[in-house]
């Protein structure tokens, strides 16, 4: 059921990342310089981005080495053409270090406390 779930999710999102590429092209013209992708979890948008515009540079920055492992076996054939570089760290506005929490739902994982209350940490 959660694979179902997923899929579903999955072409809602497809669809608005079309209309996201859209409006974009409208404004860029088909040219981006650099590309800077925070939270590349699987390189998915990166992927997208790079089919759809001529980016430059592209940098991913994914935190998770979960995540990371697969961003980059996502994303291997196609660094070399697309100009791709992929960091196994975080960014944000100070320079520390701090423990990922991992979450079932990969794209959730967050630096931040949970709210073990909520519906959403039930369900995992």
């Amino acid at each position: 059921m959660e694979n179902l779930i997923r899929k579903i999710i999955n072409l809602f999102d497809i669809k608005s990342k079309y209309k996201i590429i859209k409006k974009l092209k409208f404004f860029f013209l088909n040219d981006i310089d650099i590309f800077f992708d925070i939270g590349g979890h699987h390189g998915e948008t990166s992927i997208f981005l790079n089919k759809s515009f001529v980016i430059n540079k592209t940098y991913i920055f994914e935190p998770s080495q979960e995540n990371f492992i697969k961003l980059e076996k996502n994303i291997n054939s196609m660094k070399k053409k697309f100009n791709i570089y992929a960091f196994n760290i975080a960014l944000g506005d100070e320079n520390k270090e701090a423990l990922l929490k991992q979450v079932k739902e990969s794209s959730s994982s967050t630096i931040h406390d949970f709210d073990e209350n909520t519906d959403y940490f039930k369900r995992k």
